[in-house]
């Protein structure tokens, strides 16, 4: 009931105190909040808290080891250094020297929006960083050399400002690369108050609900920016919801810190990719249990017959001509009963790598079952299929060396051609299977085309 309190406080607060303080700034003397040095010292003050901030957030990580309140603290220690740049270059009381106001109001503009960009660029949480929180724990020195860094960037860029694009018109108005840069952020910060929100309503949590309200004020601050002009009253406004911004994640994080109210994220997008991430293994792996045949890892009856109905669409459409081939093994059902099934199974494991060996790469072996194997071959004339039956009968009469025992296997093969013999799968297949019955009856050990056909077939 306390907290319930707590958030509803914080929430009316975030919505009164905005616009008491554009009642203040339409009220007040201009001639107070037009002074450089006010907003001077008030953008150290900001930044001077943005670092607080950073600090309680990098405590609070120490105790969580979450990743995310690091960023956090990080993105307001970047914050630190690029604000504390932005009041460093204020036009009238400026600690660099600039060749033009131009230049000058283009550095003065770049780093305010940088602070902004930054700390949603931590917010938003890069794919890149993400992982399970304690596998790597984060020390000081990281905040430490990254701000080193930014620091040399900043004085590589008050020194030499021509490097940026005009940020403002002649009129003050925002130019197209300034829109561009406060877009971006807008979106970054969009899907991370996304990513809260969802978060807040499956684990309802007021540190959570604290950088929610942050993140949201920074994306009204930079709307304000972009519809404001330097030095007026809404201008000063945006300077202020920045700084709740602040003030609003920090006591999130400071709750958390103080109290045994753990800080509880639940990264609801992150996880529903990680759901669909894992039902797509899941339906890869059923798929290839439903279509293979897992001893000889060939495709299996049902495959085949999908792949053989697509080949006889395509060949009536294409007037192309295929072969099917009827094959079972001879002398598989002696082994089986010398040796044992284990042996058996490695013997047909075999046959499946002889056979496949034996044909292209692009047409198809399938298992339909016990020692029977079936094969599509394409686009080929019947020269051609005699040639590749008679790899077959060769790659499968070699002795096989099953654990010591020598394993003598051959192959009956039976042919039927599309479209002579057949234009559906019934006719292909039955055609096939009572040639490949005239070979077992015959002699074993051979080939045979479809005998009935209107084009001549025996071998």
């Amino acid at each position: 009931m306390k907290n319930k309190k707590v958030i509803h406080f914080i929430s009316l607060s975030i919505i009164i105190i905005p616009i008491f303080l554009v009642y203040y700034f339409l009220n007040y003397k201009e001639s107070i909040w037009k002074d450089p040095g006010f907003h001077y010292y008030y953008v150290i003050l900001s930044s001077s808290i943005a670092v607080a901030v950073s600090w309680v957030a990098f405590k609070e990580y120490k105790k969580t080891r979450s990743k995310r309140i690091f960023l956090i603290s990080l993105g307001f220690h970047g914050v630190g250094v690029l604000y504390t740049f932005h009041a460093f270059i204020t036009p009238g009381k400026s600690l660099f020297t600039f060749s033009d106001i131009q230049t000058h109001i283009k550095a003065f503009i770049f780093f305010g929006d940088s602070s902004r960009l930054w700390i949603a660029l931590m917010l938003f949480s890069p794919e890149i960083l993400k992982g399970k929180d304690d596998k790597k724990n984060y020390s000081s020195k990281v905040l430490l050399v990254s701000g080193l860094i930014l620091i040399l960037f900043s004085v590589i860029v008050s020194l030499n400002p021509e490097i940026l694009p005009n940020a403002k018109t002649s009129d003050g108005k925002d130019t197209v690369y300034s829109i561009l840069f406060k877009v971006v952020t807008l979106i970054l910060l969009g899907i991370t108050a996304l990513k809260y929100f969802y978060s807040y309503k499956i684990k309802p949590n007021l540190s959570v609900l604290s950088l929610l309200i942050g993140v949201l004020l920074i994306m009204e601050t930079v709307v304000t920016f972009m519809i404001s002009k330097p030095w007026g009253s809404v201008w000063w406004l945006a300077h202020n919801l920045f700084l709740l911004s602040y003030i609003s994640m920090g006591s999130g994080i400071l709750y958390s810190l103080l109290t045994n109210k753990k800080f509880e994220y639940f990264d609801v997008l992150g996880k529903m990719e990680e759901y669909v991430k894992n039902l797509k293994v899941t339906n890869k792996e059923l798929n290839i249990l439903a279509n293979i045949d897992l001893l000889t890892d060939l495709p299996n009856r049902s495959f085949f017959m999908n792949i053989l109905k697509k080949y006889i669409a395509k060949s009536k459409k294409e007037n192309n001509t295929f072969a099917v081939l009827f094959m079972d093994l001879d002398g598989f059902k002696k082994i089986n009963d010398t040796y044992g099934h284990d042996t058996g199974d490695k013997v047909l494991k075999l046959a499946a790598k002889r056979i496949k060996g034996s044909i292209k790469k692009e047409d198809i072996v399938a298992r339909l079952g016990g020692d029977e194997f079936i094969a599509i071959l394409r686009n080929i004339e019947r020269g051609f299929v005699s040639k590749a039956a008679d790899r077959i009968l060769s790659a499968v009469n070699n002795p096989m060396n099953i654990d010591g025992n020598i394993c003598d296997i051959s192959v009956s093969i039976g042919i039927s051609l599309f479209p002579y013999d057949g234009t559906n799968i019934s006719e292909l297949m039955r055609k096939s299977d009572k040639a490949m019955y005239r070979v077992k009856k015959k002699s074993k050990n051979n080939y045979t085309f479809y005998s009935e056909s209107s084009t001549p077939s025996t071998v």
